[in-house]
């Protein structure tokens, strides 16, 4: 499945895969398909955490190191495939200088996070899980400068700003949306794969392409 998830983002940048070690351990089959994957993605790195991994946020500083000297970053969930332009989306976020760039799909349903956004789709709030527009987040998030990423984190981890108990990516957006940035969002299409079931229904999709 991360083959294919890596496959539909579409994107030739290096790919850095943070992993739970303590799963990968004890499954021959992930074991395989992450050689599969090294072989096929030559510009691939894995970290190993031997840890929880405290959700989105802390996962992201493990990373932070190997990002000097780059500039744009894209931080995503391995439980989701796109089905997009890969051109279109980086190309609206640097043509319109945003500094993040938030991808979404039309839905109404609570699992989701969603945004309020002015008339010029400025993000103005991220609310999690209600339902208060139809602009659901897809969990990938582009950011134009990645040093700027790793400090708010940092920020909103010393501040122990947690949403159910555990570290997340997205409220940095309402920490640091009214100084100034520009920060909207980009429509796509999305297949979830949160579990099992998503998976055989996602297989299904595609046999009736």
């Amino acid at each position: 499945m991360i083959d294919r998830v890596l496959e539909s983002l579409n994107i030739s940048w290096r790919i850095i895969l943070i992993l739970s070690w303590k799963i990968v351990d004890i499954s021959e089959e992930l074991q395989e398909e992450l050689e599969n994957i090294r072989n096929k993605y030559k510009d691939i790195i894995f970290l190993k955490s031997y840890e929880k991994l405290e959700w989105a946020a802390k996962s992201c500083l493990k990373a932070k190191d190997i990002m000097k000297g780059w500039e744009e970053l894209i931080v995503m969930y391995c439980d989701q495939i796109f089905n997009y332009n890969s051109e279109d989306f980086l190309n609206y976020a640097r043509d319109n200088r945003y500094d993040w760039l938030i991808s979404t799909y039309k839905n109404d349903e609570p699992k989701d996070d969603f945004l309020i956004c002015d008339e010029q789709k400025n993000l103005i709030q991220l609310v999690p899980k209600k339902v208060v527009s139809d602009i659901a987040t897809v969990w990938m998030y582009y950011w134009r400068d990645n040093k700027l990423f790793f400090e708010w984190m940092k920020s909103m981890i010393s501040k122990n700003i947690k949403f159910n108990n555990e570290y997340y990516v997205w409220p940095i957006f309402n920490e640091n949306v009214t100084k100034w940035y520009k920060v909207s969002y980009f429509d796509i299409n999305v297949h979830q794969v949160w579990n099992p079931e998503d998976y055989e229904k996602y297989i299904q999709y595609l046999n009736k392409k």
